[in-house]
């Protein structure tokens, strides 16, 4: 049985799941976990969800960790909250068995060390192969040198009070409050937001016109407005530079943003191990959900196969 770990609410697993013919699919949705009744003790685990399907240790053979998280959030009082700390004990346990699951090897799809590939790290090792804009990473004192105007952004998506999130934005240098940790860019004078899906190998590219919106962040017009993203062509040395750049991060999937100036450069913005995707092939006839669907079946099947059947197979054949 594959394990998928997401929320009520994501839309790619809603799509993924017709993809993924001849596979047993036990979704487990974070966000409605007390719709779920599960036991953990010494011979494993069993999780039954709200329509009586189970899963079980001895069922579960790999596991896909999409978006497990909480879509309603919570003020937390001065006093501290039982809900936040049900929530804190809910995600735990299932990042441990995501956790377990992958250094057994049974985790598709997204890789254990999605979290080692944190900022600092991306940006160097992409440094490698692309054009990246100037940055810092700053708290206590604004560092010299930096230009008058700069691109504030977010390690996390962690919000602010009221439930508002600091979406990426263009700031003056001399607003910054030092008493803050930063993390900043300089501006690119771009023409184009391009994002490129990786699937093992496979690149899925597509662009957004700056000059239909005015925001810092694409994201904005992308989910306000509905601004449409295009399939993008992708020179062979851009190819080349990404795959280069996926095989030195061992990942098999990946969402990489760029930034396109009018010279055609794609300067890189960060690589998210774990990036939504649906939205660019909602309809399905991009193929990058059926890619993603098959590389989900292929992983399973091998994983499911019975242990010595290659081997059983190769002797048949007559082959060492």
């Amino acid at each position: 049985m594959l394990l998928i770990l997401t929320n009520s609410q994501d839309i790619t697993t809603d799509r993924l799941l017709p993809l993924l013919r001849g596979v047993p699919v036990f979704r487990f949705n974070l966000d409605a976990w007390r719709s779920y009744r599960w036991t953990f003790d010494g011979n494993g685990f069993s999780v039954r969800d709200a329509g009586g399907r189970v899963c079980t240790r001895a069922d579960l053979r790999a596991i896909y960790y999409r978006k497990p998280m909480f879509l309603e959030l919570i003020d937390l009082p001065a006093g501290g909250s039982p809900e936040a700390w049900s929530r804190a004990e809910v995600e735990r346990l299932w990042q441990d068995l995501y956790e377990e699951m992958a250094v057994a090897g049974r985790a598709l799809l997204v890789h254990p060390g999605r979290g080692q590939w944190y900022k600092p790290r991306q940006m160097r090792a992409a440094a490698k192969y692309f054009p990246v804009p100037r940055w810092w990473l700053a708290q206590g004192e604004i560092p010299p040198g930096l230009p008058p105007q700069v691109v504030a952004k977010c390690l996390t998506a962690q919000t602010l009070g009221g439930h508002k999130q600091l979406f990426v934005r263009e700031t003056e240098t001399a607003r910054l409050d030092p008493a803050h940790p930063w993390f900043l860019q300089e501006k690119i004078p771009a023409t184009h937001d391009v994002t490129v899906a990786c699937v093992s190998g496979r690149l899925f590219a597509y662009e957004l016109d700056r000059s239909l919106f005015s925001e810092t962040d694409s994201r904005l017009p992308g989910l306000v407005q509905r601004m449409p993203w295009r399939r993008a062509k992708l020179a062979p040395a851009a190819q080349t530079a990404i795959r280069a750049f996926m095989k030195e991060t061992g990942l098999d999937f990946g969402r990489l943003d760029f930034l396109r100036t009018a010279d055609g450069k794609l300067w890189f913005l960060e690589l998210n191990p774990n990036g939504q995707f649906a939205w660019l092939d909602p309809d399905g006839k991009e193929g990058l959900l059926r890619a993603v669907a098959g590389y989900l079946r292929k992983s399973y099947a091998a994983l499911a196969r019975p242990a010595g059947s290659a081997r059983r197979k190769t002797r048949r054949g007559g082959k060492a």
